[in-house]
């Protein structure tokens, strides 16, 4: 098996997909890579992270991209509590964490500076602290799926209230309603049928991952998105690396202010381009697919044919790190800690940690009291279910899609949820903002109690070298500015 021991105990899993030479190293129907394991010596490497709820990271599609193979070795890397890596869930972790976790990766590999491509919120903030503490490693990013970046987010009750239901339910209803309020935010409460199987996709994994009966896991998961990052916006204007963003209109998750400011933070690229995807939530590198690869592809391109990247692999930078970790965190003393440790770049406080020590310990006590019987937390994995032979794999999987036919069949009653009430609500209304706006040619997003990513148009613009983005939005400054040294 792949995966790569690194320190804090941390078992990452991760599959390395060499550039294609020919066509005939095309993945075949069954979507196998090539065999080989030797990376070309030519050809720039891509890193691709965890995508949200993605079963394992070589599944997220832009690893499959027959244009992106042909150009790059793909590397594919299941962060903490994602994919198949294995760890224990501890009160440090953080985007720091992360970020370290990746600079680990990448020595023990021995990859080059590579570009970075992170797929969905939870990868996002990640993969930009990772270019603050580690420049030298990142020949650029690639972002599809903003999400806030800087403070407390604005949602943060209804997020807390969320996971209270999500992953401590008083019944296996309050659950079901909790997966209704997930499923608005993660499509924007709207689905086309091309669509349905990869949110159903996305649902299983969720359903066999992060349900009650493994809450520390979705705790791990989801309290980086909630938790402030304690990036600053003049932290991400030293970024100067390549920088490409791609976001959908129908992502309500976070508030448009919240988002607006993240894209507009990155003033110190040396090469800035931003897509908003009509009809794009926080699922958009699984359900607007081609568009987001077509973008990666010709951001990519650009790259490499702008510099040829190198492929002569540059030592870890730890002091330096460590020393902006510390800046980041507000916290001196950070520097003086361990460099070859990952949880040493967090940024928790003492008394941070001592809450999170207290809530995993909850967690973990709730989740091996729980009796639920969770629809699909017992179905095997994927990549179980591809090893076994066909006579031994289940005849049915449980799917969101199709839950209220599989309570029926199991006989058990239903509950009206509030969440199911503005399911059925929202599709009334989407179908009647469809029959209207096929008159006026508008959006066709759904209506929410939320405030919509953006109110304009969708915009597709490029600024290249350094040049300024449409109406700039002034920097405030934060209450603590800190020099960067990058």
């Amino acid at each position: 098996m792949p995966y790569l021991s690194l320190p804090g105990a941390v078992h990452m899993f991760y599959e390395l997909l060499p550039a294609l030479e020919s066509p005939s190293d095309q993945p075949n129907a069954s979507g196998d890579h090539a065999t080989s394991s030797t990376p070309s010596t030519t050809k720039p490497t891509l890193i691709i992270l965890s995508p949200l709820l993605c079963d394992t990271t070589s599944k997220c599609p832009q690893a499959t991209d027959p244009r992106l193979r042909s150009r790059f070795n793909i590397v594919c890397l299941d962060l903490r509590s994602q994919g198949r890596t294995k760890n224990e869930v501890k009160p440090s972790f953080d985007h720091g964490v992360a970020a370290a976790d990746i600079a680990f990766a990448m020595e023990a590999l021995q990859l080059p500076p590579s570009f970075i491509f992170a797929p969905g919120f939870v990868a996002f903030r990640v993969a930009v602290k990772f270019a603050l503490l580690f420049p030298q490693q990142v020949s650029g990013l690639a972002l599809a799926g903003i999400c806030g970046m800087f403070g407390t987010p604005s949602a943060l009750d209804s997020f807390e209230d969320l996971d209270r239901s999500w992953l401590t339910p008083k019944d296996i209803e309050d659950y079901e309603e909790a997966l209704a309020g997930l499923y608005h935010s993660l499509t924007g409460g709207r689905v086309e049928p091309e669509n349905v199987e990869k949110i159903d996709e996305a649902f299983s994994v969720m359903a066999r991952r992060y349900n009650p009966k493994s809450a520390p896991a979705g705790y791990e998961l989801m309290n980086n998105v909630h938790w402030p990052s304690k990036l600053t916006p003049e932290a991400v204007a030293t970024i100067s690396a390549p920088v490409l963003l791609v976001h959908g209109d129908c992502a309500y998750a976070f508030h448009e202010d919240e988002v607006d400011k993240a894209r507009r933070s990155f003033t110190g690229s040396s090469d800035f381009e931003y897509h908003v995807l009509e009809g794009g939530a926080p699922m958009l590198w699984s359900t607007h697919a081609e568009a987001v690869s077509s973008h990666l592809v010709n951001f990519l391109t650009r790259q490499v044919d702008a510099k040829a990247p190198t492929n002569t692999v540059i030592p870890l930078d730890l002091r330096y790190a460590l020393s902006i970790a510390a800046e980041l965190g507000e916290n001196p003393r950070i520097q003086l800690r361990n460099p070859r440790d990952p949880e040493s770049y967090s940024a928790r406080s003492a008394e941070e940690k001592a809450k999170r020590t207290k809530k995993i310990e909850e967690l973990r006590k709730s989740a091996a009291e729980c009796k639920l019987r969770i629809p699909g937390s017992t179905d095997p994995e994927t990549w179980v279910l591809d090893a076994a032979p066909p006579t031994a794999r289940p005849k049915r999987r449980w799917r969101y899609s199709r839950r209220h036919d599989e309570r029926a069949v199991r006989g058990d009653s239903l509950r009206q949820s509030v969440a199911d009430g503005v399911v059925v609500a929202v599709e009334l209304s989407r179908r009647e903002d469809i029959e209207l706006e096929s008159e006026s040619g508008g959006s066709t997003c759904s209506s929410l109690p939320m405030t919509p990513v953006s109110s304009s148009p969708p915009v597709s613009y490029v600024h290249v070298g350094g040049k300024p983005l449409p109406k700039p939005l002034p920097v405030e400054p934060s209450s603590s500015t800190l020099p960067m040294r990058i």
